[in-house]
């Protein structure tokens, strides 16, 4: 029997960039969510970590949970209108900073994933020379 897929699903009104993200993907199971690019909902692959609101929802539940199944239709309705977020000043500071980055030298330093958002700017202003 092959294990169940689950899917994110948001319960925050401002959830962070990679919860979005992960919200859009493709249904995994437990491990492949662990192994993926976001990891669980609340570890250290999500901005908002153990801030984060988001849980997984086997698909074979959606049925049963009718609110849970608004809330991922909803996110589906919205999937066009993922550029119109409300974010801090400092996290479209950062996300132009790593777009640079990104454009210029390649993977991102992986030490900055453990590090404060004030702290990670900083570091990549540092990094490519800028004040």
């Amino acid at each position: 029997m092959a294990e169940e897929k689950l899917i994110n699903v948001i319960l925050s009104s401002n959830p962070c960039p990679k919860c979005v993200e992960a919200s859009h993907s493709k249904p995994m199971t437990l491990e492949g969510w662990k192994k993926s690019e976001w990891g669980l909902p609340g570890s250290s692959g999500r901005y908002c970590k153990s801030y984060c609101h988001c849980i997984l929802v086997p698909i074979g539940m959606l049925e049963e949970l009718p609110n849970i199944k608004k809330l991922v239709e909803k996110a589906s309705e919205t999937i066009t209108l993922r550029a119109v977020v409300d974010i801090h000043p400092n996290e479209e500071i950062l996300k132009e900073l790593m777009d640079e980055w990104n454009e210029t030298r390649g993977k991102l330093p992986p030490e900055i994933y453990e590090m404060d958002i004030e702290d990670v700017i900083a570091y990549l202003k540092k990094l490519m020379g800028k004040k």
